[in-house]
């Protein structure tokens, strides 16, 4: 019986391949039809490297404006947080000081709210939905950014989904025309219809203490620059002095200006340097101060000075189309900018 149907089998196919070798042409022209139609489908696919997935939980990046003290970044993460308690899907939440995708420093802050079991959850109460809601509520606030993100669908790669570019000023152009080139660059993707966002990822430029040290003055009065250095070194940073047994165990001393004497730059004038002489000369004999903006942190991207910015594609568009667009935009920035 085996033999019978395997015969058959054979005798079928046996004929089917003669009927194809008689119309060859024709079944190459069918053939080549489906090829060059499966290539433009495949061209016509929007690109995307890793899907989006509900991870059950999101990260809220917290921002606020250079000098905010950690007190006001603290008044802003509770409202978040109050937000977050409101919201049906969220399970629990916990927030991070003094840390974000930006970088570190009193007014920055990151939130890593849990979502409750995919089994108890519908569509509507996605993680990609709860990322929209907090966006969409925090979008107005004037006392920062907040900025909720998916996390990467692998991890290590990036902070988040979405995607990330690197600008880099590869002419020497200075930091004000990078800086003037971020800007471009973020409005633009901003406005553009087919980018949910892009945002600069770092520290902005902050508000700083210059302090003009006059050498030939200090030199005058017996003052080195490294007895100013440690002074200042020593009352507003801290300087370890030795170790002691207390109960047991040893303990440092640690010395450092009280936190009333180092909080103004009246504060700064009040320290006293020994000379020479062995004597406490003021700073303000040989030192006066002024404000200025400056960088909070500077980077580099294979070895240019570089901005980092990343965004996220806007619903229905795929990441390939959204860093297209960004790739469009870039070419447009001043010569000598490059990513």
């Amino acid at each position: 019986a085996f033999n019978r149907g395997f015969a058959r089998l054979t005798e079928r196919y046996t004929r089917l391949n003669g009927a194809l070798a008689r119309r060859a042409g024709r079944y190459m022209l069918i053939y080549a039809g489906i090829v060059a139609l499966l290539g433009y489908s495949y061209l016509r696919l929007p690109e995307s490297f890793v899907p989006v997935e509900d991870q059950g939980y999101m990260i809220v990046d917290i921002q606020l404006p250079p000098g905010a003290t950690r007190a006001r970044t603290d008044v802003t993460g509770q409202q978040l947080e109050q937000f977050l308690q409101s919201r049906e899907a969220v399970a629990s939440s916990f927030l991070v000081m003094g840390f974000s995708f930006s970088g570190m420093g009193e007014n920055a802050a990151l939130a890593f709210p849990t979502l409750k079991d995919w089994s108890v959850r519908d569509q509507s109460q996605s993680a990609e939905a709860e990322t929209a809601a907090v966006n969409e509520r925090f979008a107005g606030i004037s006392d920062g950014a907040i900025m909720a993100v998916t996390p990467p669908p692998i991890d290590g790669l990036g902070n988040s989904g979405g995607f990330s570019l690197r600008l880099q000023d590869r002419a020497g152009l200075g930091r004000e025309a990078l800086l003037a080139a971020r800007d471009q660059l973020l409005g633009q993707a901003n406005g553009n219809p087919k980018i949910l966002y892009a945002m600069m990822e770092g520290l902005a430029e902050a508000p700083q203490l210059r302090l003009k040290i006059d050498r030939e003055k200090a030199r005058t009065l017996g003052v080195s620059f490294e007895s100013i250095s440690s002074a200042l070194s020593t009352a507003f940073g801290s300087s370890v002095i030795n170790d002691f047994a207390n109960a047991g165990r040893q303990q440092r001393v640690v010395v450092q200006a009280e936190q009333g004497d180092r909080m103004t730059p009246e504060a700064v004038l009040k320290l006293y340097v020994p000379n020479s002489s062995g004597e406490l000369v003021p700073l303000s004999a040989f030192v006066s101060t002024g404000w200025e903006e400056g960088p909070v942190q500077l980077a580099r991207y294979n070895g240019y000075p570089s901005i980092r910015i990343s965004g996220d594609a806007a619903p229905g568009v795929s990441t390939g189309e959204a860093m297209a667009e960004m790739q469009r935009l870039a070419a447009e920035l001043p010569t000598g900018i490059g990513y």
